[in-house]
């Protein structure tokens, strides 16, 4: 695909991808451990829709609560960065610095390309979304790291995002990024703020493609031409560069991850 194409494909109005419409089974994958027996997964095939730009898939309530031997042996990605939600539970991972560490409920998994890392002990309840970019990879198996690597993961937690702004009854959290990633990406956690009433306000036109995955809660808008739309959890909002969008409900216990990317 040229690069014109790339662009034209993302191009254009919002698009959403309802999680219930995606549903997927997946053949075992033996020779690969950490997908092996994975059974029914949420595919939200956005690499059609984006020009293999990005992949999103994510693990159905209750996928891991009959296997608890379950595990993702060390391995890495090849791809540009990974970025794992845990929606629900949580799991060990290790990154091949500090050992093991347990990431819960509403953190972030920030793995560059090449970044080592290991993952299980998952508890029943584990859920996860995986987001990457770009939609083409592939994951290698590796031995266990026997030295720092120059490229590392790390686990973003809800507290390690900063306020960037308060408006309209809705919080917007930024992540610190860093320096290789910064200029590219951008990850934010928007969360409707309850000590403060909602009004109906215009999101923030973006110079970016933008990517929200509601964590929990809902919410509604319309677009400049009026079409009024819902996402509910584990829907994803696609949003081109320019678009505005008017929020005008938002439920007490909506929260999203929100990802731009430039570039694209």
């Amino acid at each position: 695909m040229s690069e014109t194409q790339r662009k034209n494909a993302i191009a254009g109005s919002i698009q959403i991808f309802r999680a219930h419409e995606h549903h997927l089974e997946l053949p075992p994958q033996p020779d690969q451990a950490h997908r092996a027996d994975l059974g029914t997964i949420i595919d939200y095939r956005l690499q059609e829709t984006t020009g293999d730009s990005m992949r999103a898939i994510a693990t159905l309530p209750g996928h891991f609560r009959d296997t608890p031997q379950w595990a993702s042996p060390w391995h890495y990605h090849e791809c540009e960065l990974q970025v794992a939600l845990i929606i629900d539970g949580s799991l060990d991972i290790d990154y091949g610095r500090d050992g093991w560490s347990r990431a819960n409920r509403g953190d972030l998994l920030f793995i560059p390309g090449l970044a080592p890392h290991n993952v299980g002990g998952s508890s029943a309840d584990y859920q996860v979304a995986e987001i990457t970019f770009p939609g083409t990879f592939s994951t290698v198996e590796t031995e266990a790291p026997q030295e720092t690597s120059s490229v590392q993961g790390q686990t973003l937690a809800v507290r390690d995002a900063f306020l960037e702004t308060l408006n309209s009854g809705v919080s917007v959290y930024r992540y610190k990024l860093g320096d290789d990633y910064t200029g590219k990406y951008a990850i934010r956690r928007i969360i409707r703020r309850r000590s403060e009433p909602f009004k109906p306000a215009w999101c923030t036109k973006s110079e970016t493609t933008k990517l929200t995955f509601v964590m929990r809660g809902s919410k509604e808008f319309q677009t400049a031409d009026d079409k009024k739309e819902r996402i509910g959890p584990m829907d994803i909002l696609l949003s081109p560069p320019g678009v505005s969008l008017l929020d005008t409900k938002i439920s007490p216990d909506y929260e999203a991850i929100e990802i731009t990317v430039d570039g694209f």
